[in-house]
Formats: structure tokens, sequence, C-alpha cells
């Protein structure tokens, strides 16, 4: 983009960030931050957690409402269902009382309390545990 339809500041920014002068200062913190992200990796990969073998999904998104987010759960639950796998729905349950505490929903919880899409969820798929 030419220099002179672009935004005085923007066009000072990028001309100080080419100046190689920047990256020969930044470069003892940028090998510091390297060596501490390769140190964090493998004290990472050292240690394992019991649940690292169990395999899960996310379904959502970042828009709300309308996108088909709980039909698409239920239609995952019921083939894992028919292939007799085990499924738990973690929810944070929308249109839920306000309350920081998790709890298991039974197929008679009241949706204001455990939120309506998870109450529809335990109503309609009784042996998940949501």
């Amino acid at each position: 983009m030419n220099d002179e339809r672009r935004h005085p500041i923007s066009v000072a920014i990028q001309r100080q960030w080419q100046n190689l002068t920047w990256g020969w200062l930044l470069l003892p913190l940028s090998v510091l931050y390297r060596l501490g992200v390769t140190v964090h990796r493998q004290s990472k990969a050292m240690v394992s957690h019991p649940l690292d073998d169990v395999p899960f999904w996310v379904i959502g998104n970042r828009s709300v409402g309308g996108n088909g987010k709980t039909p698409f759960l239920l239609w995952v639950l019921s083939r894992c269902r028919r292939r007799n796998l085990k499924t738990v729905v973690i929810s944070k349950g929308y249109r839920r009382k306000k309350t920081r505490e998790a709890f298991i929903i039974a197929c008679g919880h009241r949706p204001d309390l455990a939120g309506d899409e998870p109450s529809l969820i335990a109503r309609l798929t009784p042996e998940t545990v949501v």
C-alpha cells in the first residue's frame, strides 16, 4: 500500500519496526522467551494425566442461539449410543439461575436450576451424564 494513503502513525511504526536496530535490541529477550517456552513444553510433556487418552468433542461456536448446536449434540449422542459409547455432556446451563456450583442433572431437574438445554438433553438422553 502506498505511504500517502496510510495513517502517519502506521507508517512511522512500520518504518521503526523495519529498522534493524530494534531486532538487535530485542534479541536477548527473544532468546530468553524461547528458552522459557521450551522448558515449559518439556515439563508439560513429562506430566501425564489419567484423562489424557479420553477423547472429547467441543460443540459450540462464538455466536449465541439458533445455530443448531443442541440438535447436533443430540445427533452425536445418538450415534455414540448406537456404538455403546459412554457419554458425558458438560454445559454452562443457558437460562439457569446464577450459581457457580456444578452438579449432575437428573431427568426431573427443574430447568431454572440446571438450564433449559441441559434439562432437555438429560430428558432426551437418560443414558448420558449431563
